[in-house]
């Protein structure tokens, strides 16, 4: 006789309550939040790299503060695009107004970027 965690693990499986466990959360990864400039009010241009897990809903807006750059009928999982800012921005993903996803990106002026001069260490 099998145990009963077997039984129930294959009448899950039968009656399909495996597709509703795969849906994944809402959530995305942007790489790089913070960007280094010699001294604060000089534009930053990087390439931002997004990734995105779980599924969007169509007619989705990408927004940096409150300028849309891109929308797409159907969204896609990977994005990479070049921007240029010169302070602290938010960028999000949208629909109909309503923010789905953000993230805070900084820029940090070389001069406030703290290198240490000396090992933290000494024998004397």
């Amino acid at each position: 006789m099998k145990p009963v965690w077997y039984r129930l693990l294959i009448l899950m499986a039968v009656s399909g309550w495996h597709l509703s466990v795969a849906a994944q959360d809402l959530g995305w990864r942007v790489k790089p939040s913070v960007c280094i400039v010699k001294e604060l009010g000089e534009a930053c241009q990087l390439q931002l790299d997004i990734q995105i897990w779980g599924d969007l809903p169509p007619d989705s807006c990408l927004f940096l503060s409150d300028e849309q750059l891109q929308c797409w009928q159907t969204p896609r999982q990977h994005i990479r695009l070049n921007l240029s800012y010169s302070e602290d921005s938010v960028i999000s993903m949208r629909q109909d107004d309503r923010d789905l996803l953000t993230e805070t990106l900084e820029v940090k002026a070389l001069s406030a970027v703290r290198q240490r001069v000396r090992k933290p260490w000494s024998l004397f």
